[in-house]
């Protein structure tokens, strides 16, 4: 018996009756959405910051500015849907949104948060980072900008997982579309701040990941997932976000003299070798459940 468990997930085999062009068409497609994405946010975000920020301290400027960057990744997950239903014939099963999606979403938060507890605590025990509490998160900034970060993290799921990696998925095998994504997504990053190659590769290993929970849940876990991990990181922990460094949070986990491979250095724990492992391990984890019976039911 094979101890890879992972096969074709209801959204990759909705696809496959699809649309769905070559993977030369999807890539551009990709691209011209990820376009549209950055060109909405050099146009849209700054008019409407000019007004908000008017009368704002400066952590009333941060959470707006944090807030705003994050809205803005709607696109990314309005027009991925749009464009699969109307052009591709997708139903947003075809995406990846099945299943209950509240138990599914808080489910995956769960997971993020024990996701990101682990690898801070293993840091600290490695004396790579030191922990005291900074307090400076206040509770109403806090929910805005958590909710705010769903949306955000949110919308790379629906563009990488839902459009890219089930629309591959139709016309190859969930191993190549899972890898394929997720080098995109490792790609996507590489302008970061503090990003090192070991950063580059733990992104594309976590878009894997993503991809395998995408695979053997739904989509909706994903999101919790990726939302919480984003959030808990910055705003619980204190560490840089893929190398954006949040200015307000609860706790503060400062990397130490210690190498950066272990640190994560400027670009966050997630540059981190510790994240290297405790990813591939989830991913080997994930990919050895074994697969439900089929006399337990259809999923919803």
């Amino acid at each position: 018996m094979s101890m890879i468990q992972l096969e074709k997930s209801r959204a990759m085999k909705e696809c496959e009756k699809a649309r769905i062009p070559w993977i030369v068409v999807e890539a551009a497609v990709f691209v011209a959405i990820f376009i549209l994405f950055q060109a909405a946010a050099q146009i849209v975000v700054p008019p409407i910051f000019s007004v908000v920020a008017r009368g704002l301290d400066e952590d009333g400027i941060y959470v707006a500015v944090t807030m705003l960057t994050n809205l803005i990744f709607v696109v990314l997950i309005i027009v991925p849907i749009l464009y699969c239903m109307l052009v591709e014939k997708r139903s947003l099963s075809g995406l990846g949104f099945y299943g209950n999606a509240g138990k599914s979403v808080f489910a995956g938060i769960l997971a993020g948060f024990g996701l990101t507890v682990l690898v801070a605590g293993i840091q600290i025990l490695l004396g790579a980072g030191s922990i005291e509490w900074a307090g400076t998160l206040p509770i109403v900034s806090g929910v805005l900008i958590f909710l705010t970060t769903i949306i955000q993290s949110s919308g790379e799921e629906v563009l990488c997982r839902g459009f890219l990696m089930n629309g591959l998925a139709s016309k190859h095998s969930w191993a190549f579309a899972a890898f394929g994504n997720a080098v995109v997504f490792g790609a996507i990053h590489l302008a970061n701040p503090g990003v090192s190659p070991l950063a580059v590769i733990n992104v594309t290993i976590a878009g894997i990941f993503f991809s395998v929970i995408t695979i053997r849940y739904n989509l909706w876990v994903s999101c919790g997932v990726h939302a919480m991990w984003n959030f808990s990181e910055g705003f619980i922990f204190g560490s840089s976000i893929s190398g954006n460094a949040a200015q307000m949070s609860a706790f503060a986990v400062s990397p130490t003299n210690r190498p950066a491979w272990l640190t994560g250095g400027e670009f966050g724990i997630e540059g981190s070798i510790v994240v290297t492992v405790i990813y591939i391990i989830g991913i080997v984890l994930i990919m050895m459940i074994p697969r439900a019976s089929k006399n337990k039911g259809k999923e919803n």
